[in-house]
């Protein structure tokens, strides 16, 4: 018997194939908000972003991952550096 994935809060996933592919319809007709951009940093200042200790800074990774620093403290969004997600290849 094949198992379905469970977070570790027991909340179950129970969507099948036929609902990934409703959700992907939904999400192509849908239009983007494109009226909030984070702005960018001139060239690639790698070492800005290394040094960085005390100001709050937003560095977009790619896709949907971000650097996060607040007070000295990193945080990374979306952390997902596979080659597929479910049956689509990135």
């Amino acid at each position: 018997m094949r198992k379905r994935y469970e977070n570790l809060n027991g909340v179950k996933n129970e969507h099948g194939f036929r609902d990934m592919w409703k959700w992907m319809k939904e999400r192509r007709e849908k239009s983007k908000d494109l009226s909030e951009n984070i702005p960018k940093a001139a060239g690639r200042d790698v070492h800005g972003v290394a040094v960085n200790r005390t100001k709050t800074a937003i560095t977009w990774i790619g896709h949907s991952s971000f650097l996060i620093q607040i007070q000295g403290l990193n945080m990374i969004t979306d952390p997902v550096w596979a080659r597929r997600m479910g049956f689509q290849k990135g």
